[in-house]
Formats: C-alpha cells, structure tokens, sequence
C-alpha cells in the first residue's frame, strides 16, 4: 500500500507542477464564504430553533467546533499530499485508487440528497435516512474491518459489488430496488450477514429531477 501511494504521488507532481497557483487568500475564503452561505441560513436558524428551544445556541456552538476540527483535518491533509482532487487525492494516497474512486463519486453524490451513516463493532449493519423528495433513490457504500466475507443484503435491495482488500477487509456498495414513494419516506438499509464483524455503513439520497 505504501509503495502505491508513492507511486501515485509521484506520477502526480508532474502534472500539478505544471499547474499556475493564481488563487490567493481573499478569492479562496470569498469562493468559500459564498458556496457555504445560501439560502439556508434564513431557514434553518428557525427550524432549530423550534426543534431546541433555548438550546439551539448550544447547537450550533458544538457545530462550530466540530467544523472547526473537520476544517482542520483536511488542512492537515492538504498540507502532507500537494496533489490537486480534494479529497479525492487524499484518500488515494492512503487507500488506493479504488478507494480514492469510490470517495470522490459518495462526495459528489453527497450534494445530491439527504446522507446518513452508522457503524457498529458487531451485529448486523444498518442505516436509515429521510428522503426528500418523492422518486429519490438510495444506494449505501460500506465497509467490513475484520474479514473478506460475502455480503447478503436485506429484502428489497440488491448488492451492487463488492471488493475484497489484501488485507482482508471487506468494501461493497448496496441500493433499494425500488425508488421512494415521496419526501418524508424513512428508508432502511441493511444487511443479513455477516453479523460478528466490525462494519461503517453510509447510505446516500439520489433525489428524482424536477
């Protein structure tokens, strides 16, 4: 693994050598500050609100510092791998193309719905998310720390693929046959077996078009 990630940053620092550096400080934290800010900050204050009461200040201090600690592990992360592709880049360096790959499209994909996430040191994996909006489609990436085991997904869903790791870890991508009936709909992912292994299940929203 450590001799691919060499190779990889190697093949790579041609490439961006060759690339011209032209944003500075104050265009990147405007390019930043406008694509974080929208239309959601007039609602979702509100929607906290109403959901807290008086402590939704506390809930959005807690955010702050686990944004803060999330800004920083990717400064961190930046600052070890000078390859351009974001967080694509940095999950190739330490897991390899294929996990890189996989990363780049969930973080793509992340933009396009509503996202959940569980994991478990044992027991059958599952993760539930609320759709928003009618026709979506979910699809769940996950992942098996302690073996190479075939997956048997649950009623009403299909595996996709899965990759067996040298190292003996399992990695797979499950979806929901059918689309959601409309926004609001809480579906379920979930697996039959195995249940004894560690596991990370993350499930994502692929929203209809309008």
């Amino acid at each position: 693994m450590a001799d691919e990630a060499a190779t990889i940053t190697e093949q790579a620092k041609h490439t961006d050598e060759q690339l011209v550096r032209g944003i500075g400080i104050p265009s990147l934290t405007a390019n930043i500050v406008s694509s974080t800010i929208g239309a959601g900050i007039f609602v979702i204050p509100a929607t906290v609100a109403q959901g807290l009461g008086s402590a939704a200040p506390l809930a959005f201090v807690c955010c702050a510092i686990a944004m803060i600690l999330f800004v920083t592990c990717f400064a961190i992360a930046g600052s070890r791998v000078s390859l351009t592709g974001g967080l694509y880049a940095y999950v190739e360096v330490a897991f390899g193309k294929y996990i890189g790959f996989l990363a780049g499209v969930l973080y793509f994909l992340t933009a396009l719905g509503a996202v959940a996430g569980a994991n478990a040191t044992s027991g059958a994996p599952r993760v539930t998310l609320t759709t928003t909006r009618a026709g979506s489609w979910v699809w769940g990436v996950g992942d098996d720390w302690d073996g190479a085991v075939d997956r048997t997904v649950g009623a009403g869903q299909a595996l996709v693929d899965q990759w067996f790791s040298p190292s003996g870890d399992t990695y797979w991508v499950q979806r929901r046959d059918a689309l959601t009936p409309g926004a609001g709909t809480i579906v379920t992912l979930d697996d039959v077996a195995p249940t004894s292994d560690r596991w990370n299940l993350a499930a994502i929203e692929i929203r209809a078009a309008q």
